[in-house]
Parts: C-alpha cells; structure tokens; sequence
C-alpha cells in the first residue's frame, strides 16, 4: 500500500518501512523524521533489512527526510478525495 501512497518510492524503501513497521503514509506522517529513520536504520541491519537492501546502503536521514515530505504531500493532495467519499 506505501507504493501505492508515496510519489516515487521505490520497492526496496517500501519493504525497508514495512519491516520497521510503516503500513501506509498516515503512519510515516504520524511520526518524526529521527524516528522513522532510527526504526528504518534497526530494520536495515537485520537479516530481512539486508535481504531487501541486496547489498545497497541503508537510507540516509535525506531519503527518510524526502519520504515524509511526498507522504505528507500525498496526504494533502488525497484530503478532498477523504472528506466527499
């Protein structure tokens, strides 16, 4: 559902904030940059984090940083849509 929510982020980012715990871009707007990225960070290194990296680097605080801003862009722009359903 995150693919489905956030402008551009791609497979691996969705699965790296499945794993740490995101479902959908309410939960990435509902919590701080830092704690979306400490939880994507912890996930990373486990072995599923690894596993759905394929020997990328985790994401920086930029990448975090630039989720949240197209979740909560993504938010905005899906509020009518909310409100006459």
């Amino acid at each position: 559902i995150l693919m489905c929510q956030i402008p551009g982020l791609r497979c691996r980012e969705a699965q790296l904030l499945a794993g740490a715990g995101f479902e959908s871009a309410q939960d990435l707007t509902a919590a701080s940059s830092a704690a979306v990225f400490r939880q994507v960070s912890d996930f990373a290194i486990t072995t599923s984090g690894r596993r759905y990296l394929r020997g990328a680097l985790a994401p920086s605080e930029v990448d975090v940083s630039m989720w949240l801003e197209n979740a909560a862009g993504a938010a905005t722009a899906d509020e009518p849509h909310r409100r006459s359903a």
